[in-house]
């Protein structure tokens, strides 16, 4: 999901030319773990209130 979110894009002087491509997936780990350790990004909660009002009659 990091990857699809785009954070794994550098341009300019902080592209890291094929050394970041090899060890980018590492970071992307890492970040994932450490939002996971802070108690994620609070998506479940959004996306159950979405199907639960999307599922409620008008």
């Amino acid at each position: 999901m990091l990857a699809a979110a785009g954070l794994h894009e550098t341009s300019g002087a902080w592209q890291g030319g094929a050394g970041e491509m090899q060890f980018a997936s590492f970071l992307r780990d890492a970040q994932a773990t450490e939002i996971v350790k802070a108690g994620g990004l609070g998506l479940a909660a959004q996306i159950q209130a979405a199907l639960l009002a999307a599922d409620a009659p008008p």
